[in-house]
């Protein structure tokens, strides 16, 4: 038989005037930064940022990301459905699928044209 409280969490701080609540608020704040941040990064491929602390490359990496992302929801947005959920990880596949075929539609028409010019 467990006694005891399950899954507890345990966090550790070095600001000891927080109270515990605000503790928690404040991470609570923090893990939807770290959530965006993650999605940003890992749904559109761009890998770890190469900043190296300089606030102006944080803000220009940051900057790129979330104009990666704008462009994903802009060339997507008939992917998504209002009511339902959706993440960046399903929108990006299909924006690649959907360059792709365009991709091999335009080289078809290129190659049709050029034979009927040569012939």
């Amino acid at each position: 038989m467990c006694v005891g409280p399950k899954n507890s969490k345990i966090w550790v701080t070095n600001l000891p005037a927080l109270t515990p609540r605000q503790g928690v608020s404040i991470y609570q704040k923090r893990w939807a930064i770290e959530l965006v941040n993650w999605e940003l990064k890992s749904g559109l491929d761009l890998g770890p940022h190469q900043v190296s602390g300089d606030e102006k490359r944080s803000m220009n990496a940051v900057g790129i990301a979330v104009l990666a992302y704008l462009f994903l929801l802009r060339a997507g947005h008939h992917e998504i459905t209002p009511g339902q959920s959706w993440s960046i990880f399903q929108l990006q596949p299909t924006l690649q699928l959907r360059a792709m075929t365009n991709q091999v539609e335009h080289h078809i028409k290129v190659k049709l044209a050029r034979g009927r010019k040569a012939a």
